[in-house]
């Protein structure tokens, strides 16, 4: 059976990418900017009572940044990113030509 490719209501408002059924990647840009700086990267996980994000957790990454690590956006049609994505749960792979691979 094939998940529901579905995110929490406030995730909608901006352009979702669907790396695979169980990862996405939505855009976020700084106040003063209109283009994306950076985004969150979603993954499934199993569903916890009282969760802000049921069924997802949710981590961020920036290509631009004055805190924090900076990861390198190598193209943004086919998505590819470097260095990998760790999240705060310890869910870590690459974003490779659109794509998540676990590592």
């Amino acid at each position: 059976m094939m998940a529901e490719r579905i995110l929490p209501d406030w995730a909608k408002e901006s352009q979702t990418i669907w790396l695979d059924n169980d990862h996405a990647v939505t855009w976020t840009a700084r106040s003063d900017e209109s283009e994306p700086s950076g985004g969150l990267l979603w993954h499934r996980v199993a569903v916890q009572e009282n969760s802000a994000t049921p069924g997802w957790c949710v981590g961020g990454f920036q290509w631009k940044g004055d805190s924090g690590p900076v990861w390198t956006l190598e193209s943004r049609e086919t998505l590819t990113l470097s260095p990998s994505i760790c999240c705060g749960c310890g869910h870590h792979g690459f974003i490779r030509g659109g794509k998540w691979i676990g590592a």
